[in-house]
């Protein structure tokens, strides 16, 4: 696996809470560093997914309700900018978050990498625990 680009986004909501005003988003205005510690991550996310995971997803091809798929699809076609795609992507988790009692945010990670000749877009939340590289 070759990382080309990451990035995380904190996302802040209370659990119990319902509403725009439940979700703040702190976006991160530059990539993270590739370096061996988000490498271990994400490898470590990766085989963790690969172990839980026995299908497929697909994407609903309304893209006037989903707009991730299409936000995706302009991404890769055109060589967009990461940066600007992810912060989007972002705004769109927060705002499904606003009307899910149960969500609690975290962290938002978009990962852009190689791995046997094919282009990859992990999108993954973390939770922020001691020990993991991450901090405030």
């Amino acid at each position: 696996m070759q990382i080309q680009e990451a990035i995380l986004h904190r996302v802040n909501k209370q659990p119990r809470t319902t509403g725009s005003d439940a979700v703040q988003v702190q976006h991160r205005q530059t990539c993270l560093p590739v370096d061996a510690r988000l490498e271990r991550t994400a490898e470590e996310i990766l085989t963790i997914y690969n172990k839980s995971t026995s299908g497929y997803g697909t994407f609903d091809p309304n893209g006037d309700v989903y707009r991730f798929p299409t936000l995706l699809r302009e991404y890769t076609s055109a060589s967009g900018d990461f940066v600007a795609f992810t912060k989007t992507a972002t705004d769109i988790i927060a705002y499904n978050m606003q009307s899910s009692n149960f969500a609690t945010g975290g962290y938002a990670l978009f990962l852009r990498y190689t791995n046997q000749a094919q282009d990859w877009v992990l999108v993954a939340m973390l939770k922020l625990k001691p020990g993991t590289g991450s901090n405030e």
